[in-house]
Protein backbone atom coordinates (compact mmCIF):
# COMPACT_ATOMS: atom_id res chain seq x y z
CA UNK A 1 0.00 0.00 0.00
CA UNK A 2 1.73 3.34 -0.84
CA UNK A 3 0.31 6.95 -0.13
CA UNK A 4 -1.17 8.86 -2.74
CA UNK A 5 -0.19 12.31 -3.33
CA UNK A 6 -2.86 15.13 -3.33
CA UNK A 7 -3.91 15.68 -7.02
CA UNK A 8 -2.43 19.33 -7.91
CA UNK A 9 -4.44 19.57 -11.18
CA UNK A 10 -6.99 22.57 -10.71
CA UNK A 11 -10.65 21.99 -10.49
CA UNK A 12 -12.46 24.35 -13.60
CA UNK A 13 -15.70 24.24 -11.21
CA UNK A 14 -17.14 26.74 -14.36
CA UNK A 15 -16.58 23.78 -16.57
CA UNK A 16 -19.22 21.66 -14.75
CA UNK A 17 -21.81 24.70 -13.90
CA UNK A 18 -21.21 25.87 -17.72
CA UNK A 19 -23.88 23.38 -18.91
CA UNK A 20 -26.31 23.38 -15.69
CA UNK A 21 -26.45 26.83 -17.01
CA UNK A 22 -27.01 26.51 -20.59
CA UNK A 23 -29.85 24.07 -19.89
CA UNK A 24 -31.56 26.75 -17.41
CA UNK A 25 -31.18 29.56 -19.95
CA UNK A 26 -32.49 26.96 -22.60
CA UNK A 27 -35.65 25.82 -20.81
CA UNK A 28 -36.56 29.70 -19.72
CA UNK A 29 -36.08 30.45 -23.31
CA UNK A 30 -38.96 27.13 -24.59
CA UNK A 31 -41.03 28.77 -21.36
CA UNK A 32 -41.08 32.00 -23.16
CA UNK A 33 -41.64 30.86 -26.47
CA UNK A 34 -44.35 28.93 -25.30
CA UNK A 35 -46.04 31.24 -23.53
CA UNK A 36 -45.60 34.05 -26.40
CA UNK A 37 -47.16 30.91 -28.54
CA UNK A 38 -49.46 30.79 -26.26
CA UNK A 39 -50.59 34.85 -25.98
CA UNK A 40 -50.08 34.85 -29.35
CA UNK A 41 -52.91 32.40 -30.17
CA UNK A 42 -55.14 33.55 -27.90
CA UNK A 43 -54.36 37.27 -29.16
CA UNK A 44 -55.58 35.87 -32.16
CA UNK A 45 -58.70 34.31 -31.03
CA UNK A 46 -59.81 37.61 -29.19
CA UNK A 47 -59.60 39.57 -32.52
CA UNK A 48 -61.46 36.69 -34.64
CA UNK A 49 -64.34 36.83 -31.50
CA UNK A 50 -64.00 40.92 -31.89
CA UNK A 51 -64.70 40.47 -35.57
CA UNK A 52 -67.15 38.15 -35.37
CA UNK A 53 -69.04 39.98 -32.04
CA UNK A 54 -68.95 43.21 -34.55
CA UNK A 55 -70.44 41.50 -37.57
CA UNK A 56 -73.18 39.66 -35.22
CA UNK A 57 -74.48 42.67 -33.30
CA UNK A 58 -74.45 44.52 -37.09
CA UNK A 59 -76.58 42.03 -38.51
CA UNK A 60 -78.92 41.55 -35.64
CA UNK A 61 -79.83 45.02 -35.42
CA UNK A 62 -80.02 45.71 -38.75
CA UNK A 63 -82.57 42.37 -38.48
CA UNK A 64 -84.77 44.28 -35.85
CA UNK A 65 -84.43 47.60 -37.80
CA UNK A 66 -85.71 46.13 -41.08
CA UNK A 67 -88.70 44.56 -38.88
CA UNK A 68 -89.61 48.69 -37.18
CA UNK A 69 -89.14 50.39 -40.69
CA UNK A 70 -91.93 47.29 -42.20
CA UNK A 71 -94.14 48.20 -39.39
CA UNK A 72 -93.80 52.32 -39.80
CA UNK A 73 -94.43 51.78 -43.63
CA UNK A 74 -97.93 49.62 -42.51
CA UNK A 75 -98.47 52.46 -40.11
CA UNK A 76 -98.11 55.35 -42.88
CA UNK A 77 -100.75 53.30 -45.14
CA UNK A 78 -102.76 52.84 -41.86
CA UNK A 79 -102.77 56.76 -41.05
CA UNK A 80 -104.00 58.28 -44.72
CA UNK A 81 -106.91 55.36 -44.97
CA UNK A 82 -104.45 53.42 -47.88
CA UNK A 83 -104.30 49.63 -46.43
CA UNK A 84 -107.03 47.60 -46.20
CA UNK A 85 -107.52 44.06 -44.54
CA UNK A 86 -107.16 42.21 -47.85
CA UNK A 87 -103.77 44.61 -48.74
CA UNK A 88 -102.79 44.32 -44.33
CA UNK A 89 -102.83 40.03 -44.98
CA UNK A 90 -101.01 39.99 -48.87
CA UNK A 91 -97.92 41.81 -47.48
CA UNK A 92 -98.13 40.90 -43.77
CA UNK A 93 -98.23 36.94 -44.51
CA UNK A 94 -95.40 37.77 -47.04
CA UNK A 95 -93.23 39.50 -44.28
CA UNK A 96 -94.16 37.12 -41.92
CA UNK A 97 -93.07 33.87 -44.30
CA UNK A 98 -89.64 35.47 -45.43
CA UNK A 99 -88.53 36.41 -41.62
CA UNK A 100 -89.16 33.09 -39.32
CA UNK A 101 -88.77 34.69 -36.41
CA UNK A 102 -92.06 36.70 -36.46
CA UNK A 103 -94.76 34.37 -35.42
CA UNK A 104 -97.44 37.08 -36.40
CA UNK A 105 -98.38 40.94 -36.82
CA UNK A 106 -101.13 41.97 -36.07
CA UNK A 107 -103.55 45.27 -35.48
CA UNK A 108 -104.71 46.34 -32.09
CA UNK A 109 -106.75 49.41 -31.39
CA UNK A 110 -105.78 51.72 -28.37
CA UNK A 111 -107.42 49.73 -25.32
CA UNK A 112 -104.94 46.26 -26.76
CA UNK A 113 -107.55 44.63 -28.72
CA UNK A 114 -106.29 42.66 -31.92
CA UNK A 115 -108.61 43.52 -34.60
CA UNK A 116 -106.38 42.15 -37.49
CA UNK A 117 -104.11 38.65 -37.82
CA UNK A 118 -101.96 37.48 -40.32
CA UNK A 119 -101.48 35.43 -41.15
CA UNK A 120 -104.34 34.26 -40.12
CA UNK A 121 -103.55 30.31 -39.80
CA UNK A 122 -100.98 31.92 -36.89
CA UNK A 123 -102.09 30.05 -33.46
CA UNK A 124 -100.14 32.74 -30.92
CA UNK A 125 -103.02 34.88 -30.56
CA UNK A 126 -106.34 35.64 -32.62
CA UNK A 127 -108.96 38.11 -33.73
CA UNK A 128 -110.48 39.72 -30.59
CA UNK A 129 -108.02 38.67 -28.10
CA UNK A 130 -107.38 41.19 -25.37
CA UNK A 131 -103.60 42.06 -24.23
CA UNK A 132 -102.94 41.92 -20.91
CA UNK A 133 -100.14 42.60 -18.18
CA UNK A 134 -96.22 43.00 -20.04
CA UNK A 135 -98.05 43.63 -23.37
CA UNK A 136 -100.53 45.82 -22.39
CA UNK A 137 -98.47 47.88 -20.56
CA UNK A 138 -96.04 48.37 -23.28
CA UNK A 139 -98.73 49.20 -25.99
CA UNK A 140 -99.94 52.00 -23.35
CA UNK A 141 -96.29 53.41 -22.97
CA UNK A 142 -95.66 53.35 -26.83
CA UNK A 143 -99.08 55.18 -27.51
CA UNK A 144 -97.67 57.78 -24.60
CA UNK A 145 -94.17 58.29 -26.14
CA UNK A 146 -95.70 57.78 -29.55
CA UNK A 147 -92.32 55.99 -30.48
CA UNK A 148 -91.49 52.15 -31.67
CA UNK A 149 -90.12 50.20 -28.67
CA UNK A 150 -89.65 46.59 -27.73
CA UNK A 151 -91.72 45.21 -25.06
CA UNK A 152 -89.93 42.92 -22.18
CA UNK A 153 -89.61 39.09 -22.82
CA UNK A 154 -92.53 36.88 -22.03
CA UNK A 155 -93.57 33.51 -22.68
CA UNK A 156 -95.87 32.96 -25.56
CA UNK A 157 -98.42 30.52 -26.42
CA UNK A 158 -96.01 28.06 -26.88
CA UNK A 159 -94.04 29.02 -23.84
CA UNK A 160 -90.78 30.23 -25.87
CA UNK A 161 -89.48 33.60 -24.84
CA UNK A 162 -90.40 36.39 -27.59
CA UNK A 163 -90.98 40.15 -27.20
CA UNK A 164 -93.18 42.13 -28.73
CA UNK A 165 -91.92 45.05 -31.53
CA UNK A 166 -95.15 47.88 -31.27
CA UNK A 167 -95.39 50.62 -33.58
CA UNK A 168 -98.24 53.22 -32.38
CA UNK A 169 -100.15 54.82 -35.12
CA UNK A 170 -101.71 58.19 -34.99
CA UNK A 171 -103.90 60.47 -37.24
CA UNK A 172 -103.65 63.84 -36.21
CA UNK A 173 -103.55 64.35 -32.91
CA UNK A 174 -105.62 61.04 -32.10
CA UNK A 175 -104.21 57.68 -31.39
CA UNK A 176 -105.49 55.16 -34.15
CA UNK A 177 -104.03 51.83 -32.20
CA UNK A 178 -100.72 50.17 -33.31
CA UNK A 179 -99.02 47.57 -35.45
CA UNK A 180 -97.01 44.43 -33.31
CA UNK A 181 -95.05 41.92 -34.67
CA UNK A 182 -94.39 38.93 -32.26
CA UNK A 183 -90.63 38.24 -32.35
CA UNK A 184 -89.17 35.25 -31.10
CA UNK A 185 -85.84 35.73 -29.30
CA UNK A 186 -84.33 32.12 -30.25
CA UNK A 187 -85.96 31.84 -33.82
CA UNK A 188 -84.04 35.44 -34.01
CA UNK A 189 -80.67 34.06 -33.17
CA UNK A 190 -80.95 31.20 -35.24
CA UNK A 191 -82.09 32.96 -38.49
CA UNK A 192 -80.06 35.77 -37.89
CA UNK A 193 -76.35 34.38 -37.67
CA UNK A 194 -75.18 31.19 -39.25
CA UNK A 195 -74.56 27.39 -37.88
CA UNK A 196 -70.70 28.30 -38.19
CA UNK A 197 -70.98 30.77 -35.72
CA UNK A 198 -73.28 29.04 -33.46
CA UNK A 199 -71.39 26.18 -33.33
CA UNK A 200 -67.93 27.95 -32.41
CA UNK A 201 -69.65 30.22 -30.09
CA UNK A 202 -71.68 30.09 -27.07
CA UNK A 203 -74.44 32.52 -27.20
CA UNK A 204 -77.03 34.34 -24.04
CA UNK A 205 -79.44 37.13 -24.69
CA UNK A 206 -79.49 38.89 -20.97
CA UNK A 207 -82.37 41.89 -20.13
CA UNK A 208 -81.37 45.27 -18.32
CA UNK A 209 -81.13 43.16 -14.94
CA UNK A 210 -78.52 41.03 -16.46
CA UNK A 211 -81.07 37.70 -16.28
CA UNK A 212 -80.35 35.67 -18.56
CA UNK A 213 -83.38 35.21 -21.49
CA UNK A 214 -82.02 32.57 -23.83
CA UNK A 215 -79.16 30.68 -24.76
CA UNK A 216 -78.66 28.48 -27.75
CA UNK A 217 -76.59 25.62 -25.74
CA UNK A 218 -77.13 24.14 -22.24
CA UNK A 219 -73.13 23.36 -22.65
CA UNK A 220 -71.57 26.42 -20.90
CA UNK A 221 -67.82 26.52 -22.02
CA UNK A 222 -65.29 26.26 -18.67
CA UNK A 223 -62.86 28.74 -20.61
CA UNK A 224 -64.34 32.22 -20.86
CA UNK A 225 -61.32 34.15 -21.39
CA UNK A 226 -61.99 34.78 -24.85
CA UNK A 227 -65.70 35.80 -24.41
CA UNK A 228 -67.56 39.46 -25.24
CA UNK A 229 -70.93 40.89 -24.79
CA UNK A 230 -72.72 42.76 -27.80
CA UNK A 231 -75.02 45.51 -26.50
CA UNK A 232 -78.55 45.31 -28.37
CA UNK A 233 -79.79 49.21 -27.85
CA UNK A 234 -83.45 48.86 -28.74
CA UNK A 235 -85.89 51.11 -28.26
CA UNK A 236 -86.96 51.14 -24.62
CA UNK A 237 -85.55 47.92 -23.77
CA UNK A 238 -81.69 47.01 -23.45
CA UNK A 239 -80.43 43.31 -24.68
CA UNK A 240 -77.24 41.90 -24.32
CA UNK A 241 -75.62 39.17 -26.21
CA UNK A 242 -72.93 37.11 -24.37
CA UNK A 243 -70.68 35.35 -27.28
CA UNK A 244 -68.30 32.82 -25.15
CA UNK A 245 -65.85 30.77 -27.65
CA UNK A 246 -65.36 27.53 -27.20
CA UNK A 247 -62.30 26.08 -26.27
CA UNK A 248 -60.62 23.61 -28.52
CA UNK A 249 -59.24 21.58 -25.97
CA UNK A 250 -59.20 20.41 -22.18
CA UNK A 251 -58.53 22.52 -19.85
CA UNK A 252 -54.78 21.30 -19.33
CA UNK A 253 -54.03 21.45 -22.93
CA UNK A 254 -52.13 25.05 -22.49
CA UNK A 255 -50.08 23.70 -20.05
CA UNK A 256 -48.59 20.24 -21.45
CA UNK A 257 -45.85 21.99 -23.53
CA UNK A 258 -44.65 23.80 -19.95
CA UNK A 259 -44.60 20.57 -18.49
CA UNK A 260 -43.23 18.69 -21.00
CA UNK A 261 -40.18 21.40 -21.23
CA UNK A 262 -39.82 21.50 -17.16
CA UNK A 263 -39.75 17.73 -17.27
CA UNK A 264 -37.21 17.23 -19.72
CA UNK A 265 -34.93 20.01 -18.23
CA UNK A 266 -35.69 18.12 -14.82
CA UNK A 267 -34.34 14.72 -17.14
CA UNK A 268 -31.41 16.73 -18.26
CA UNK A 269 -30.50 17.95 -15.38
CA UNK A 270 -30.34 14.87 -13.24
CA UNK A 271 -28.60 12.96 -16.29
CA UNK A 272 -25.91 15.68 -16.40
CA UNK A 273 -25.87 15.23 -12.50
CA UNK A 274 -25.25 11.34 -12.44
CA UNK A 275 -22.41 12.44 -15.49
CA UNK A 276 -20.60 14.51 -13.54
CA UNK A 277 -20.83 12.11 -10.75
CA UNK A 278 -19.29 9.58 -12.91
CA UNK A 279 -16.98 11.63 -14.39
CA UNK A 280 -15.11 12.60 -11.09
CA UNK A 281 -15.66 8.96 -10.13
CA UNK A 282 -13.82 8.16 -13.06
CA UNK A 283 -11.11 11.12 -12.77
CA UNK A 284 -10.46 9.93 -9.25
CA UNK A 285 -9.95 6.06 -10.32
CA UNK A 286 -7.72 7.62 -13.42
CA UNK A 287 -5.71 9.21 -10.89
CA UNK A 288 -5.62 6.39 -8.61
CA UNK A 289 -4.80 4.05 -11.42
CA UNK A 290 -1.89 6.79 -12.62
CA UNK A 291 -0.36 6.87 -8.97
CA UNK A 292 -0.28 3.06 -9.00
CA UNK A 293 1.08 2.71 -11.97
CA UNK A 294 3.62 5.16 -11.70
CA UNK A 295 4.61 3.10 -8.76
CA UNK A 296 5.04 0.23 -10.04
CA UNK A 297 6.86 1.50 -13.18
CA UNK A 298 9.09 3.29 -10.18
CA UNK A 299 9.35 -0.28 -8.10
CA UNK A 300 9.84 -2.48 -11.74
CA UNK A 301 12.46 0.12 -12.80
CA UNK A 302 14.21 0.59 -9.47
CA UNK A 303 14.40 -3.24 -9.02
CA UNK A 304 17.80 -5.76 -10.02
CA UNK A 305 15.83 -8.35 -10.48
CA UNK A 306 15.26 -8.96 -14.26
CA UNK A 307 11.40 -8.98 -14.80
CA UNK A 308 9.81 -10.32 -18.35
CA UNK A 309 6.03 -11.08 -19.50
CA UNK A 310 4.72 -13.24 -21.98
CA UNK A 311 1.49 -13.89 -23.05
CA UNK A 312 0.14 -17.38 -23.86
CA UNK A 313 1.85 -18.22 -27.27
CA UNK A 314 5.25 -16.57 -25.76
CA UNK A 315 5.40 -13.33 -27.34
CA UNK A 316 7.18 -10.87 -24.90
CA UNK A 317 4.61 -8.29 -23.30
CA UNK A 318 6.74 -6.78 -20.91
CA UNK A 319 10.01 -6.10 -19.87
CA UNK A 320 11.37 -3.94 -17.19
CA UNK A 321 14.95 -2.78 -16.79
CA UNK A 322 17.21 -4.26 -15.23
CA UNK A 323 16.30 -7.35 -17.57
CA UNK A 324 17.21 -4.81 -20.78
CA UNK A 325 20.82 -4.11 -18.54
CA UNK A 326 21.36 -7.67 -18.17
CA UNK A 327 20.95 -8.39 -21.92
CA UNK A 328 21.82 -5.44 -23.58
CA UNK A 329 18.33 -5.01 -25.34
CA UNK A 330 16.59 -2.32 -25.36
CA UNK A 331 13.05 -2.70 -24.83
CA UNK A 332 11.76 -1.59 -27.87
CA UNK A 333 13.78 -4.54 -29.00
CA UNK A 334 11.95 -7.08 -27.16
CA UNK A 335 8.20 -6.03 -26.39
CA UNK A 336 6.20 -7.62 -29.35
CA UNK A 337 9.22 -10.44 -30.57
CA UNK A 338 8.07 -14.27 -30.05
CA UNK A 339 10.91 -16.94 -29.60
CA UNK A 340 13.20 -17.11 -30.71
CA UNK A 341 14.06 -14.42 -28.49
CA UNK A 342 17.39 -12.26 -29.46
CA UNK A 343 19.03 -13.18 -26.26
CA UNK A 344 18.76 -17.08 -27.42
CA UNK A 345 22.57 -18.03 -28.26
CA UNK A 346 22.03 -20.21 -31.31
CA UNK A 347 24.06 -23.32 -29.82
CA UNK A 348 20.78 -23.25 -27.13
CA UNK A 349 17.99 -23.34 -29.48
CA UNK A 350 16.91 -26.48 -28.80
CA UNK A 351 16.87 -27.02 -24.69
CA UNK A 352 15.46 -22.94 -24.78
CA UNK A 353 12.86 -23.67 -27.13
CA UNK A 354 12.11 -26.83 -24.71
CA UNK A 355 12.17 -24.82 -21.17
CA UNK A 356 9.47 -22.13 -23.08
CA UNK A 357 7.33 -24.48 -24.37
CA UNK A 358 7.28 -26.52 -20.90
CA UNK A 359 6.83 -22.98 -18.93
CA UNK A 360 4.06 -22.08 -21.52
CA UNK A 361 2.18 -25.68 -20.62
CA UNK A 362 2.15 -24.43 -17.13
CA UNK A 363 4.70 -27.38 -16.29
CA UNK A 364 7.87 -25.26 -15.26
CA UNK A 365 9.22 -26.52 -12.16
CA UNK A 366 9.04 -24.50 -8.96
CA UNK A 367 13.19 -24.44 -8.49
CA UNK A 368 12.84 -22.36 -11.97
CA UNK A 369 15.06 -23.37 -15.10
CA UNK A 370 18.51 -22.77 -15.21
CA UNK A 371 19.99 -21.59 -18.87
CA UNK A 372 22.34 -19.98 -20.96
CA UNK A 373 21.51 -16.44 -22.58
CA UNK A 374 23.47 -14.15 -24.19
CA UNK A 375 23.68 -10.16 -24.28
CA UNK A 376 23.89 -8.02 -27.35
CA UNK A 377 27.33 -8.07 -27.57
CA UNK A 378 27.65 -12.30 -27.61
CA UNK A 379 28.95 -12.49 -24.10
CA UNK A 380 27.18 -15.65 -22.89
CA UNK A 381 26.34 -15.89 -19.13
CA UNK A 382 24.19 -18.13 -16.80
CA UNK A 383 20.62 -16.96 -15.63
CA UNK A 384 17.73 -18.96 -13.49
CA UNK A 385 14.43 -18.20 -14.58
CA UNK A 386 11.38 -18.60 -12.20
CA UNK A 387 8.04 -18.44 -13.70
CA UNK A 388 4.46 -17.62 -12.19
CA UNK A 389 1.36 -17.02 -13.65
CA UNK A 390 0.24 -13.43 -14.69
CA UNK A 391 -3.53 -13.31 -13.78
CA UNK A 392 -5.99 -9.98 -14.48
CA UNK A 393 -8.62 -8.76 -13.08
CA UNK A 394 -11.13 -11.07 -13.62
CA UNK A 395 -9.40 -13.51 -12.39
CA UNK A 396 -8.00 -14.89 -16.01
CA UNK A 397 -4.40 -16.24 -16.90
CA UNK A 398 -3.24 -13.58 -19.72
CA UNK A 399 0.20 -14.69 -19.92
CA UNK A 400 3.24 -15.82 -17.67
CA UNK A 401 5.93 -13.52 -15.89
CA UNK A 402 9.56 -14.59 -15.38
CA UNK A 403 11.87 -13.33 -12.52
CA UNK A 404 15.74 -13.62 -12.85
CA UNK A 405 16.85 -12.80 -9.84
CA UNK A 406 20.57 -12.86 -10.37
CA UNK A 407 22.38 -14.03 -12.96
CA UNK A 408 24.81 -17.38 -12.41
CA UNK A 409 27.35 -19.29 -13.65
CA UNK A 410 25.93 -23.25 -13.86
CA UNK A 411 25.07 -24.95 -10.65
CA UNK A 412 26.86 -23.61 -7.02
CA UNK A 413 28.84 -20.92 -9.02
CA UNK A 414 29.24 -17.49 -7.13
CA UNK A 415 26.83 -14.89 -7.92
CA UNK A 416 28.14 -12.47 -10.77
CA UNK A 417 26.73 -8.74 -11.65
CA UNK A 418 23.82 -8.83 -14.57
CA UNK A 419 25.58 -5.87 -15.82
CA UNK A 420 26.49 -5.40 -19.40
CA UNK A 421 29.36 -3.71 -18.78
CA UNK A 422 30.33 -4.72 -15.54
CA UNK A 423 34.03 -6.33 -14.90
CA UNK A 424 34.81 -9.93 -14.42
CA UNK A 425 35.35 -10.06 -10.58
CA UNK A 426 37.06 -13.16 -8.76
CA UNK A 427 35.99 -14.69 -5.29
CA UNK A 428 38.20 -16.37 -3.06
CA UNK A 429 37.42 -18.50 0.15
CA UNK A 430 40.25 -17.53 2.48
CA UNK A 431 41.48 -20.81 4.76
CA UNK A 432 44.74 -21.02 7.07
CA UNK A 433 46.32 -23.24 4.27
CA UNK A 434 44.13 -22.91 0.57
CA UNK A 435 43.03 -20.15 -1.44
CA UNK A 436 40.87 -21.36 -4.35
CA UNK A 437 39.94 -18.68 -6.91
CA UNK A 438 36.81 -18.51 -9.32
CA UNK A 439 37.11 -19.92 -12.43
CA UNK A 440 35.90 -17.72 -15.28
CA UNK A 441 35.39 -18.91 -18.89
CA UNK A 442 37.42 -16.94 -21.42
CA UNK A 443 35.84 -14.81 -23.74
CA UNK A 444 33.38 -16.46 -26.70
CA UNK A 445 35.41 -14.99 -29.28
CA UNK A 446 38.82 -16.30 -27.86
CA UNK A 447 39.45 -20.31 -28.15
CA UNK A 448 40.22 -22.14 -25.01
CA UNK A 449 43.62 -24.24 -24.79
CA UNK A 450 41.97 -28.17 -24.91
CA UNK A 451 42.89 -29.22 -21.33
CA UNK A 452 42.69 -32.89 -19.55
CA UNK A 453 38.74 -32.32 -19.14
CA UNK A 454 38.52 -31.94 -22.77
CA UNK A 455 40.31 -34.97 -24.03
CA UNK A 456 37.84 -37.69 -25.11
CA UNK A 457 39.15 -39.77 -22.54
CA UNK A 458 39.33 -37.80 -19.80
CA UNK A 459 35.76 -37.56 -18.77
CA UNK A 460 35.86 -37.47 -15.09
CA UNK A 461 38.58 -35.63 -13.19
CA UNK A 462 40.07 -36.55 -9.57
CA UNK A 463 40.62 -33.48 -7.80
CA UNK A 464 44.46 -33.85 -5.93
CA UNK A 465 44.54 -34.21 -2.61
CA UNK A 466 45.82 -31.48 -0.68
CA UNK A 467 47.72 -31.03 3.36
CA UNK A 468 46.66 -28.88 5.52
CA UNK A 469 49.68 -27.24 5.07
CA UNK A 470 49.92 -26.35 1.38
CA UNK A 471 50.51 -22.85 0.41
CA UNK A 472 50.22 -23.07 -3.25
CA UNK A 473 46.40 -22.63 -5.36
CA UNK A 474 45.61 -24.99 -8.04
CA UNK A 475 42.94 -24.03 -10.43
CA UNK A 476 39.72 -26.45 -10.29
CA UNK A 477 38.61 -28.49 -13.26
CA UNK A 478 36.65 -27.83 -15.95
CA UNK A 479 33.08 -27.40 -15.60
CA UNK A 480 31.04 -30.50 -15.22
CA UNK A 481 33.62 -32.40 -14.18
CA UNK A 482 33.02 -34.66 -10.26
CA UNK A 483 35.94 -35.04 -7.47
CA UNK A 484 36.32 -38.64 -6.81
CA UNK A 485 39.14 -38.61 -4.61
CA UNK A 486 38.32 -38.65 -1.04
CA UNK A 487 38.67 -35.02 0.58
CA UNK A 488 40.86 -34.14 3.24
CA UNK A 489 40.06 -33.74 6.77
CA UNK A 490 37.97 -30.42 7.27
CA UNK A 491 37.02 -30.27 3.34
CA UNK A 492 33.89 -31.01 1.41
CA UNK A 493 33.29 -32.20 -1.88
CA UNK A 494 30.85 -29.50 -4.03
CA UNK A 495 28.36 -31.39 -6.66
CA UNK A 496 29.38 -30.83 -9.76
CA UNK A 497 32.44 -28.66 -9.57
CA UNK A 498 35.76 -30.27 -8.17
CA UNK A 499 36.66 -27.88 -5.48
CA UNK A 500 36.61 -28.17 -1.67
CA UNK A 501 34.23 -26.13 0.62
CA UNK A 502 35.50 -25.55 3.67
CA UNK A 503 33.26 -26.69 6.96
CA UNK A 504 35.64 -24.83 9.64
CA UNK A 505 33.38 -22.56 11.04
CA UNK A 506 35.36 -19.99 11.20
CA UNK A 507 36.41 -19.84 7.78
CA UNK A 508 34.78 -16.87 5.56
CA UNK A 509 34.76 -15.48 1.82
CA UNK A 510 35.27 -12.60 0.57
CA UNK A 511 34.63 -10.72 -2.92
CA UNK A 512 37.63 -8.51 -4.28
Amino acid sequence: MFIQTPSTQPKQTWLWLAPYVAIGIFAMAMLIVTALLQWREQDTARSALEGDMHWAERTIENRLHAHQDFLAELGREQEFKQLTYESFQVKASRYVRDNPEISAIVWVDTDGKVEWVSPNESNVTFVGEQLTDIRLAALQEALRIRRALFSPDYADATQRRAHDLVLPVQRGSSDLGAFIALQSLETLLRATLPAVFTARYSLSVIDAQNREVFANSSVKPTDRQISGTISLDLPNNKLGLNIVAYRGGGAWLPFVPAMLIVTLTLIATGTLVQLRRHAQHRAETEEKLRDAYAFRQAMSQSMITGLRAIDPSGRITFVNSAFCRMTGFDESELVGVAPPYPYWPPEEFDKLQHNIDTALAGQAPASGFEMRIMRKSGERFDVRLYFSPLIDTNGLQIGWMASIPLCTSPMSRPAKSCSPTAPSRTSSVSIPSVAIRRWSPPPADRPRKPTSATRPNSRRKSCPAKSSTAKSSTPCPAIGTTCTSAPSAGWTAAPCASRLLPTSPTASISTK
